[in-house]
């Protein structure tokens, strides 16, 4: 064989190889095997997602035991609003489909169901799914170095984030110009009172240990029904609209704090979002949780509750009250979790970040209820929450609508802050010798919506000047035990005062110390928000808290380095889906729930009305119920500027509900008020009988 003659074969065997190799990487596929659980009520379902990349078969096969004797499979796929393919049948129940090219034309995206219809009892077991393509399936455990194990890396492009549909593509920045210049601002001051320092990250580290292991287990959604609504145990982007919110959980806290947890997922329903829960260990890095967050597809927002995974960001040119002009700062950022396809880096490994570049506005919002460094029980202190969060979702926590704004001397000139962008009636401090801690106490005891309080500050305190004199300290232990403040939400230009690592932070007694407190915008930093107007602005178009914040970081871009020293501490203490409007429900409804009425009748439905926005319109909506039909169907709907409409109603259930109109826009319904009729007793003639 000559030279030229064993250059061709050697050529010709490596095209050989390379052609199998790709063969057999088209014929690759995937596997996983999932548990299922499913109760004996009818349609219970579990559902899988995952991506199919290339032609090839999808085999799925299930097995259980329990009385249920037959479920059924059921898949969906890309372009189709039917299934693809659908089986019956007992234990071992299998499924294929041979995905084509034309099926790879529409889409990647499939989701497996197994589904009880069969009355008979509950089934459990495992579902083994096979199919072409790489997996995109979220899954439990993150190793130490980031990756998803089981699940594959997300990467920047290949985020599922929901589009911020709250904007309703609003550009706050054009429509909300800024009253001055905020580039001219005295800096905010940590007051070091009673031997206070910055907490570090090496004190952090001490204790809070990070083992590197980040676990955790997305909880199966129950089947919940409220008010005449079901909240599906499958999400349905046409159900909530809004997308998904991450309800993350501590592993150990979640057992004491479930059915609060619960209870809070069927509220934010009525909002358009279907929330999620996952119970996460505290002991993983900060990128793990980032990169698992990044996996969930339709993710509007998180919320973080107890103790989880802290992000830190580090920065040389931060301000330091001007005496050095410049210096080094280390923080928690919550921004982290927010802006997931940003690059973050930490160019000397030291465990925080020091660079964010990229596309560095965020995808997501985010709240953060960690009540684990205040004293006391935390469970308790976290059901305490939700039990007024639901009280104020539902109007019996009653409504505010007013804001004051407490501007200590430095910043004396800003008044409202913009705040009466958002609210009509808003009472403004800024008296040299009147902001003062005593004065700023009396303030708290106000039934108010919104207090902005602006001072120098740090995580256990405020401190408030004067001309002449002192102005004095008001205290974490005055805001948890003494002096605890009545508004629903606060933003505090404070130093520091949502620093969560810290122990007894004062904007964690402003959110978990009271019947009232919910939502608290503050910084884990030195530093704290700044142009009111996009903040502000954007509640006033009805945003929640959560969202408006997403939309001021889109309005301050692009980042600098002055913005980094004074916002990269921002988060939200407390729930991000709330605002005043939300509480803004009609209560005291009569007839109310459960009440039984003498019917037919001519009913008067009646309200307390909602003041302090003069003239206001309602909407009332009643149903009846069909025992043929076995449903509810409207019975009317009516608009008017009374507290109390009269009907007529026959001998039937009803259910009736209302909700306001203000400032352009519709509130929340108040929950359904369920009336039924007394029942009718007849008159039965009987015959004497005489007694012989």
């Amino acid at each position: 064989m000559t030279k030229t003659m064993k250059k061709k074969l050697f050529f010709l065997s490596i095209g050989v190889v390379v052609l199998f190799c790709f063969n057999a990487a088209l014929q690759a596929s995937q596997s996983k095997a999932f548990r299922f659980s499913l109760s004996s009520t009818y349609g219970d379902r579990d559902v899988f997602d995952f991506t199919v990349t290339q032609k090839g078969t999808i085999s799925v096969v299930a097995t259980w035991s329990g009385a249920a004797g037959d479920l059924t499979l059921i898949l969906n796929g890309p372009g189709k609003a039917g299934y693809y393919a659908r089986k019956s049948g007992k234990s071992p129940l299998k499924l294929t489909y041979p995905v084509t090219a034309s099926d790879l034309r529409k889409g990647g995206k499939w989701k497996i169901s197994v589904v009880n219809f069969s009355r008979r009892g509950t089934a459990k077991g495992t579902l083994r799914v096979t199919y072409p393509g790489k997996n995109a399936i979220t899954s439990a455990v993150i190793d130490r170095k980031g990756v998803i194990s089981r699940a594959g890396m997300v990467s920047a492009g290949q985020l599922k984030v929901k589009p911020k549909v709250y904007l309703k593509g609003i550009n706050i920045k054009s429509r909300y110009k800024l009253k001055r210049d905020y580039k001219k601002i005295k800096e905010l001051q940590f007051i070091k009172h009673r031997g206070a320092k910055p907490m570090t990250f090496t004190k952090f580290k001490q204790r809070f240990p990070i083992t590197g292991k980040l676990v955790t287990y997305k909880l199966k959604p129950k089947l919940i029904r409220k008010a005449g609504l079901q909240f599906y145990r499958f999400y349905s982007p046409a159900l909530y609209p809004n997308g998904k919110v991450v309800v993350a959980v501590n592993s150990s806290l979640y057992s004491k704090i479930s059915a609060a947890v619960y209870r809070y997922i069927t509220d934010i329903g009525t909002q358009g979002y279907y929330g999620v829960i996952h119970k996460v260990g505290s002991t993983g890095t900060p990128t793990q949780l980032r990169n698992y967050l990044k996996g969930v597809t339709d993710i509007a927002g998180v919320v973080l509750v107890g103790q989880l995974p802290v992000a830190w960001y580090e920065h040389n040119q931060d301000f330091c009250g001007g005496n050095p002009p410049t210096c080094h700062a280390e923080w928690p950022c919550d921004l982290y979790y927010m802006d997931l396809n940003g690059v973050w880096g930490d160019s000397d490994h030291d465990g925080m970040f020091d660079s964010h570049t990229g596309n560095t506005a965020p995808e997501i919002f985010l709240g953060r209820l960690a009540a684990y460094t205040l004293p006391g029980d935390e469970a308790t202190l976290v059901n305490n929450y939700f039990q007024k969060n639901h009280r104020f979702r539902t109007g019996e926590a009653g409504f505010a609508s007013r804001g004051i704004t407490f501007v200590d001397d430095d910043w004396s000139g800003w008044n409202k802050c913009s705040m009466d962008l958002h609210l009509s009636i808003v009472e403004s401090f800024t008296s040299h010798n009147y902001t003062t801690a005593v004065n700023y106490k009396d303030k708290l005891r106000r039934r108010l919506a919104w207090m902005q309080l602006c001072c120098h500050s740090w995580p256990g305190g405020h401190h408030f000047k004067k001309d002449v004199g002192d102005g004095g300290y008001v205290y974490s232990n005055d805001i948890k035990n003494t002096d605890r403040p009545q508004a629903f939400f606060h933003n505090l230009f404070c130093c520091s005062s949502a620093n969560f690592t810290v122990s007894n932070y004062q904007a964690g007694w402003y959110t978990f110390g009271n019947s009232y407190g919910l939502s608290t915008v503050a910084s884990a930093k030195t530093g704290s928000m700044l142009y009111f107007e996009y903040f502000y602005g954007a509640l006033s178009e009805g945003l929640t808290i959560g969202e408006a914040l997403v939309a001021w970081w889109d309005a301050i871009q692009p980042i600098s380095s002055g913005d980094r020293a004074w916002h990269y501490g921002l988060t939200i203490i407390g729930d991000p889906l709330l605002n005043w409007r939300v509480g803004a429900i009609p209560h005291g409804l009569k007839p109310a729930d459960g009440a039984k009425l003498r019917l037919p009748a001519r009913v008067t439905l009646s309200w307390s009305p909602i003041t302090n926005f003069g003239s206001v319109k309602y909407k009332v909506e009643a149903h009846y119920w069909d025992g043929t039909a076995k449903k509810w169907k409207l019975q009317g709907g009516t608009d008017t500027t009374n507290s109390s409409i009269a009907v007529n109603w026959g001998n039937k259930k009803y259910r009736w509900r209302v909700k306001v109109y203000l400032k352009s826009k519709w509130g929340p319904w108040s929950p359904w008020q369920y009336i039924s009729p007394l029942p009718v007793f007849k008159t039965v003639k009987r015959e004497a009988v005489k007694i012989k």
